[in-house]
């Protein structure tokens, strides 16, 4: 979003500037995908007070364009699964009016952790599936890439390894 702002104060429209090549290279379309309308939305939670949110997050990585947290799992029967409305790999940008960009991991966690004394949660996030798909096209079949190729395209999917660790049960959740 404060890609989208940015580009806005400079008189450019970011719907116009996301169909550029350019656009498509940088930081693998991440320019492109945080700065769409559609991608960013106001999730209202209702819960009990006393009850946790029922996230456990990450942070967004090293040279993230969005330096946030990221959540890797959803509590099962928990208010944030309830509501429908998050999935694994959304970023979190605020809760309830305070944001998260750019604040240590540990303050997001506390900041997270005190809405358990809430009843009415409001997140600002981003939604990002957890897996991003990267096509590498190779102008001919001289060139190796060290794997199999087809018709010069190769899919490789890949996610956070934070996340990773999280989905195959090698560290425990903790839910805020």
């Amino acid at each position: 979003m404060a890609y989208r702002n940015f580009l806005l104060s400079e008189g450019v429209e970011p719907e116009r500037l996301e169909n550029t090549r350019v656009m498509e290279q940088l930081y693998n379309a991440d320019l492109a995908h945080f700065s769409k309308k559609d991608n960013c939305r106001e999730v209202y939670i209702q819960k009990q007070r006393g009850e946790v949110l029922g996230v456990a997050v990450v942070e967004s990585g090293w040279g993230s364009l969005l330096p946030t947290v990221v959540i890797a799992n959803l509590m099962h029967g928990g208010p944030a699964e309830r509501s429908g409305d998050l999935s694994i790999g959304d970023h979190v940008t605020s809760v309830n009016g305070t944001s998260l960009v750019g604040l240590p991991f540990s303050t997001c966690q506390g900041l997270i952790r005190e809405l358990k004394n809430q009843s009415r949660v409001i997140l600002n996030i981003v939604h990002c599936p957890p897996v991003i798909t990267a096509i590498i096209q190779r102008p001919d079949t001289t060139y190796q890439l060290g794997f199999c190729v087809e018709d010069g395209v190769v899919l490789i999917k890949t996610m956070p390894a934070s996340t990773y660790r999280l989905l195959t049960g090698q560290e425990t959740p903790i839910y805020l």
